[in-house]
């Protein structure tokens, strides 16, 4: 029998990550974002000038926002991410708690294209499944590893960091060349960094 592509491996594991999030109870979510958002804190350092990039989460995902704003009190520009088309990076634009959002293209909820266009020197990233060496398991569609690829290549000294609950932890993400490693991984348990 032939094994499977890659692309089933990571079919399949979306399905099955998938059927374990919506598990996560509402008050067990509440409960991580707020430790997630305490190590954010913690770690990492930012200036006045620092922009901080996180995800308006979509249901079952991580909220990054306690640990996002109170980056922004500390002195940081926020901004969130805006899909452009197809195969394009993510568009980063400023953002401030205040600010109206707009439904964007998979229901996520972004910033206008008038909002100030912004380079993130942050990033909280939210992912499906993730391994101990910093390997992430997106939706699929390649947003976040084509725009990671294109700041990395500009010589931008970015921070990728995901932020995620830890039973979305598994013993191996399927990767390949195209795949982009992050710089950390943050749960409500643990912090973990490419070996």
């Amino acid at each position: 029998m032939k094994p499977p592509s890659l692309a089933d491996q990571k079919r399949d594991l979306r399905k099955w990550c998938y059927s374990q999030r919506i598990r996560i109870a509402d008050h067990e979510a509440e409960s991580a974002a707020q430790a997630v958002a305490a190590k954010v804190i913690s770690i990492v350092d930012v200036a006045t000038r620092t922009i901080v990039s996180a995800y308006w989460p979509l249901p079952g995902e991580l909220d990054p926002r306690p640990g996002f704003v109170a980056l922004g009190e500390r002195g940081a520009t926020l901004a969130l991410p805006r899909t452009v088309g197809d195969a394009q990076p993510l568009e980063f634009h400023s953002w401030q708690p205040q600010d109206n959002l707009i439904e964007g293209r998979f229901k996520v909820m972004e910033p206008p294209s008038t909002a100030a266009r912004v380079q993130p020197d942050i990033l909280l990233i939210p992912l499906l499944a993730f391994d101990r060496y910093c390997h992430r398991l997106g939706h699929g569609k390649g947003y976040y590893d084509r725009t990671l690829q294109g700041l990395r290549s500009q010589n931008r000294a970015v921070l990728a960091i995901g932020v995620a609950f830890a039973v979305q932890e598994i013993e191996h993400v399927p990767t390949d060349a195209y795949d982009q490693t992050l710089d950390m991984i943050i749960t409500e348990q643990d912090v973990y960094r490419p070996a």
